[in-house]
């Protein structure tokens, strides 16, 4: 769904408090299978005890509901206390997600699941370079074909945006999110690519690079460039010598990109070259400073209510950070920042064994991330905090010590057989089975 289906732009047309998007009809669903198995099977007390991840998501969410409290009358004044609450609904969303995901991967399964996402990553990509290709959604288009009649789906974005650019955006509302989710899954692919002497798991990563980057690039956004560099960036610093080796490789996937999405490189890089400080979008965000500082004076410590600042009524910031700054104040952006930097931090703690490397890819996902909320209201999008903290929740289940509940975790240690045994000829050592807590 995170991947192939817009379902933000899927509503269920029924008199609810909140929207009753597919999200939300899908979490409510992930809960009601969820909640049994903590009543009845159990989850170890590690999984729900709380770490750095979730303690920082808690005090960003505390935040929120604090930056709406102190303003509640304000708000309700001006007709803007519902939006608000609709916004915490759906940070409450992205949280709850994140606690079920966290709390049901296994350590083992990690790989898996990266790989799966991966796949879909790909599906994605292929489906937006064909937008680009042919001007048909097709995302939208199978969405409407397949759900019940009762959901209503709304229309794709207009064909262009107010700068003449045209609107792909694949299964989201906007080309920014694709592209960032995109550029969130690349480094993992790039490790795939670099760290595997398997071929067939090797061609896997370059198909999956070359698809992710021209996916990326057919939305013709700046950060289609930007998003993908920085990622590839941490990697290097993190592993300089495989991706030295891997240069030449990066020079033919950029050519069967020009393949895929021809002239999009170009175009791109033209926006770059010849017009970055005098385009518009670039314009409209350096005006964005001077505009909401009287607002952040106003309300310096909790801002005027987290979502509260309306886009359609005051004017689009294109900056996740400075939107928070107005909205929840320096608390709020505060605990943001310290959210992102704890699933950086425990990534990069993982990325320390080489049994985990794709917890390298972990933390350039966290840094492409991190570096996308400058350049659009990333929290705005669903799709972009859902698939990070899907990836924090890969970091914070494979940091868990092993536990026999979970049905993990048990090693071999070799220990010398009894004298007494019947041994093979020769052998002098046997393998025996010991569970992790120290049970035979």
């Amino acid at each position: 769904m995170l991947w192939l289906i817009p379902f933000d732009s899927t509503v269920l047309p029924i008199a609810l408090p909140v929207d009753a998007r597919l999200d939300r009809i899908a979490l409510v669903a992930l809960g009601a299978i969820w909640l049994p198995v903590v009543a009845t099977i159990g989850i170890s007390r590690q999984r729900l005890a709380p770490n750095g991840i979730t303690l920082a998501l808690g005090a960003f969410l505390l935040a929120a509901l604090l930056s709406i409290s102190t303003n509640a009358e304000t708000l309700a004044n001006l007709t803007e206390i519902s939006p608000a609450l609709k916004q915490v609904v759906l940070l409450v969303s992205y949280s709850a997600f994140y606690i079920v995901v966290a709390t049901t991967i296994r350590p083992p399964e990690v790989p898996r699941y990266i790989k799966l996402t991966i796949g879909l990553a790909c599906v994605a990509a292929l489906g937006t370079i064909w937008q680009y290709r042919t001007g048909h959604d097709i995302f939208y288009e199978w969405t409407t074909a397949l759900l019940p009649g009762a959901f209503h789906v709304e229309p794709p974005p207009v064909a262009s945006d107010l700068y003449g650019r045209a609107t792909i955006g694949g299964p989201t509302l906007h080309g920014l999110a694709i592209t960032t989710i995109l550029g969130m899954m690349l480094p993992f692919a790039l490790m795939t690519t670099v760290t595997t002497t398997v071929t067939k798991q090797r061609l896997f990563g370059v198909v999956a690079t070359t698809l992710l980057v021209a996916g990326a690039a057919a939305t013709l956004r700046k950060t289609a460039l930007i998003v993908p560099a920085v990622a590839v960036l941490v990697l290097f610093l993190y592993r300089p010598r495989m991706m030295v080796k891997a240069a030449p490789l990066g020079v033919a996937i950029v050519l069967m990109v020009q393949i895929l999405s021809p002239g999009a490189i170009s175009t791109i890089r033209s926006e770059f070259v010849n017009g970055l400080a005098n385009s518009g979008s670039t314009q409209d965000r350096q005006n964005d400073y001077p505009a909401v500082m009287p607002d952040i004076l106003d309300k310096p410590a909790l801002g005027r209510g987290f979502g509260s600042y309306d886009s359609h009524k005051y004017r689009v910031l294109d900056n996740q950070y400075l939107g928070l700054t107005v909205e929840t104040g320096a608390i709020g952006v505060a605990t943001y920042v310290v959210l992102l930097a704890s699933v950086g931090i425990a990534a990069h703690r993982a990325a320390r064994s080489r049994e985990k490397q794709w917890a390298v890819a972990a933390v350039a996902a966290t840094a492409a991330f991190a570096v996308s909320n400058l350049l659009f209201d990333a929290l705005a999008f669903p799709q972009a905090p859902y698939v990070f903290l899907f990836i924090a929740a890969l970091v914070t289940a494979t940091t868990l010590r092993p536990s026999i509940r979970d049905g993990e975790g048990a090693r071999w240690t070799k220990v010398p057989l009894p004298h007494h045994a019947h041994e093979p000829s020769g052998a002098t050592e046997i393998n025996r089975y010991r569970g992790a807590e120290g049970v035979p």
